[in-house]
């Protein structure tokens, strides 16, 4: 039960998406934003024009962001690379007509959380445990008192794993039946002040108590996660997102209960994913209303199909992943090498060969060396492009995503993956 929708995000690898601007678009607009803060983020970025040098790109900050634009001159594809401060860099190849307006997050440290209480009173309920969901993160505590109902008492620190960040925000607490491995009652309690010293009490009974609903899942197997989270919010600043389902994969459908107080604007995602030793992942993320589900798992990469090789900024070769599912196909793949490279269909043109672009010169950054370095290749589907820097993805409607992804050890020769 207990996740965070900062795990969420995480475990993907995913996020965002921009947009076109209509007709042939004739120049790209950069923006890099701190969600979490109100002051611009310390980033510094550079384009690149078709095959041409990459260049500096001036940003002009503005409240908790910083934008630039540059004319693309005629060119058919594009690069954008953003750095926060010395992070690596977050790099993006794409098509103008795929993307023109590009986003990226430079994320602050979270708060150290605070301590506060929150009393939850339950009748007409049958659970023997009470968790309760904020903005990033969430804990539980037995429900004391009888079989259909009770109360408990949930205490927060800063010393916990999952912190919930101070503010007003939207709580949620569910009433779960640990014999039954279900969520039995879920409700949301609008615009509480979290707080150091606070002590915030609620209630559910058994008027709160509202469907739960079939998720049906296929090829993702046994042992894998996969669970229904209810989101309100409208940015990762001021989200919540509540797990109301159990987490992890038994047979080939599970439950999730709806959320008693959702309103419009909220929504329901589903997150799936399957890791095969240490070197495979895939994963599936999707948004939707409410309602009975039925959804599938991407295929994993064929075995041998990439092939990395030991250049100071390699060639990654055999990016012809043809797995579609549930009507998605592959928009982007992303390379993992000290440094996220996202590069698109698009600006592939059909090649099945990507090479690591260098960035020493403009923003001196170098890959690891091929002696001792970690790869990772992922390829995206998608029902729209996406860029994977920009969370606002999470909180879109239409949101349908997969991943399959390879990653293994470099030591001084060509890579195989998987």
């Amino acid at each position: 039960m207990r996740i965070i929708l900062a795990f969420l995000m995480a475990a993907l690898l995913l996020a965002g998406c921009g947009g076109g601007t209509g007709g042939t678009p004739t120049a790209v607009t950069v923006r890099v934003e701190d969600p979490s803060s109100t002051t611009p983020p310390s980033a510094t970025a550079a384009y690149q024009l078709g095959n041409a040098a990459w260049q500096s790109l001036p940003l002009s900050p503005s409240g908790n962001s910083a934008t630039g634009s540059f004319n693309l001159s005629g060119a058919t594809r594009y690069g954008v690379a953003v750095r926060c401060g010395s992070q690596p860099p977050q790099v993006l190849q794409a098509t103008p007509g795929e993307l023109a307006q590009v986003k990226f997050t430079c994320g602050s440290p979270p708060s150290s959380g605070v301590s506060f209480t929150v009393n939850v009173s339950v009748s007409g309920v049958t659970g023997d445990m009470v968790y309760v969901q904020g903005r990033g993160g969430s804990k539980g505590a037995p429900l004391s008192g009888g079989s259909s109902g009770g109360s408990a008492t949930v205490s927060f620190d800063p010393s916990d794993n999952d912190k919930i960040q101070p503010g007003p925000q939207d709580l949620v607490a569910l009433v779960f039946d640990s014999g039954a491995n279900e969520v039995r009652a879920a409700k949301v309690f609008r615009n509480q002040n979290v707080q150091d010293g606070a002590i915030i009490s609620l209630s559910i009974d058994s008027g709160d108590v509202r469907p739960a609903r079939s998720v049906s899942v296929s090829g993702f197997g046994s042992g894998a996660f996969a669970g229904v989270f209810w989101i309100t919010g409208s940015s990762p600043a001021n989200a919540t997102a509540a797990l109301v389902s159990p987490g992890s994969i038994t047979g080939s459908t599970f439950a999730y209960r709806e959320v008693a107080g959702a309103a419009g604007g909220d929504r329901y995602a589903f997150f799936g994913l399957k890791t095969f030793g240490s070197s495979e992942q895939i994963s599936r993320f999707k948004v939707f209303p409410s309602g009975n589900l039925s959804i599938s798992a991407p295929a994993r990469w064929t075995p041998g199909a990439l092939r990395v090789n030991t250049d100071p900024h390699p060639e990654v070769s055999g990016l012809s992943y043809t797995g579609t599912v549930d009507g998605l196909s592959v928009k982007a793949y992303q390379v993992s090498l000290g440094a996220a490279y996202t590069v698109s269909t698009g600006w592939l043109g059909g090649a099945a060969s990507y090479r690591v672009p260098d960035l020493s010169g403009v923003m001196g950054f170098t890959p690891p060396s091929a002696s001792n370095r970690r790869v990772g290749v992922g390829a995206i589907l998608a029902n729209q492009l996406v860029e994977l820097f920009d969370s606002s993805w999470f909180f879109l409607p239409n949101t349908d995503l997969a991943a399959a992804s390879a990653e293994g050890q470099q030591t001084g020769s060509d890579l195989t993956l998987p």
